[in-house]
């Protein structure tokens, strides 16, 4: 937060007055989520292990890494493949979600759903941010 500070004249006389001036930028992020369904009742319930992929500043990079998370071939460190053929994909306000199904339950995941969310940040004059939250609290 900045102190301005101001004179004014009154009558001949000038005087100074102090005051508070918050100056932010409002930005946006955009964060790639991963949600991993085990089961056709889970995904049928919403009901999913999800977690945040990355954080990008530009909405086609983060377009193009949920698209390269739902493509991705089946690796030792991600139990959630899907088949491939079985991918709904859907721009929508110029975000990227995609939904696979076709997975195997034996091993935790029947269907993923993979999607960037746009969340405002207010950047301050000094650099430093502070979220906007909108009643909720979520970790970068």
């Amino acid at each position: 937060m900045l102190l301005e500070e101001e004179t004014f004249s009154t009558g001949g006389r000038s005087t100074s007055n102090s005051l508070k001036s918050h100056k932010s930028i409002t930005k946006t992020i955009y964060i790639v989520i991963d949600t991993c369904y085990a089961s056709l009742d889970d995904f049928d319930q919403g009901k999913g292990s999800t977690s945040i992929d990355s954080v990008h500043t530009t909405a086609h990079v983060a377009n193009a890494r949920a698209k390269k998370i739902m493509f991705a071939r089946i690796n030792v460190m991600d139990k959630c493949g899907i088949d491939q053929d079985k991918i709904i994909e859907e721009i929508k306000d110029g975000l990227y979600t995609g939904i696979g199904m076709g997975g195997d339950e034996r091993t935790g995941c029947y269907a993923r759903k993979c999607e960037v969310e746009a969340k405002p940040i207010d950047v301050e004059d000094d650099g430093s941010s502070e979220e906007d939250h909108d009643g909720e609290d979520w970790n970068i």
